[in-house]
């Protein structure tokens, strides 16, 4: 497991628990006078007129790119890592919540086959080909060379936090041999 890189995997972990603690806070506000005062201190002194949510599409969008495309690359450098990340991924696949559109000369995505749906989602990243929907987002990835191989992935926000909480879960189980992330987590 040597190829895998440590710093990036701890760098999208406190990326996680950044947002958790923001999800948080936003939960707290409602009940708390003096942390909604303090919220809204600096919401004014940023230009905001109103209160702002702490988890919004960036939080996501902030998040899967820490994963999606700088654990990914980590990940598939090792042979062993590919199989623990296909273990993690693979309920990704066919997820009645992620919609799938595949251009005719696309290969699509199975369960022998995780990495692909890894792979795509890495790509409309990483070229920036990201729509931003009210409840969704929409990856699109376009082979260049051929125009009919593309693929189109719409994800509810929720499905973007699993896949994130999963790609950590198989840095987990790579680096420390720990698979589960606790349960208390997943707030």
């Amino acid at each position: 497991m040597q190829a895998i890189d440590k710093a990036a995997f701890q760098d999208s972990r406190n990326a996680l628990l950044s947002a958790k603690i923001q999800a948080r806070l936003q939960d707290e506000r409602r009940e708390n006078k003096w942390l909604d005062g303090v919220l809204r201190d600096v919401e004014r002194n940023n230009g905001f007129s109103g209160p702002v949510p702490l988890v919004n599409q960036a939080t996501f969008l902030a998040m899967l790119y820490s994963t999606a495309l700088w654990l990914r690359e980590s990940y598939f450098k090792d042979q062993d890592a590919v199989v623990i990340l296909r273990k993690h991924i693979n309920s990704f696949v066919g997820n009645s919540d992620i919609k799938v559109a595949y251009g005719s000369s696309a290969t699509h995505f199975s369960k022998n086959n995780p990495e692909q749906f890894a792979r795509r989602l890495r790509n409309a990243l990483g070229h920036a080909s990201v729509a931003v929907n009210n409840d969704t987002f929409v990856f699109k990835d376009t082979n260049t060379r051929s125009k009919d191989d593309w693929v189109s992935i719409e994800m509810p926000w929720s499905v973007v936090g699993e896949y994130t909480m999963a790609l950590i879960a198989a840095g987990n189980e790579l680096l420390y041999a720990q698979p589960i992330i606790p349960p208390d987590a997943a707030r």
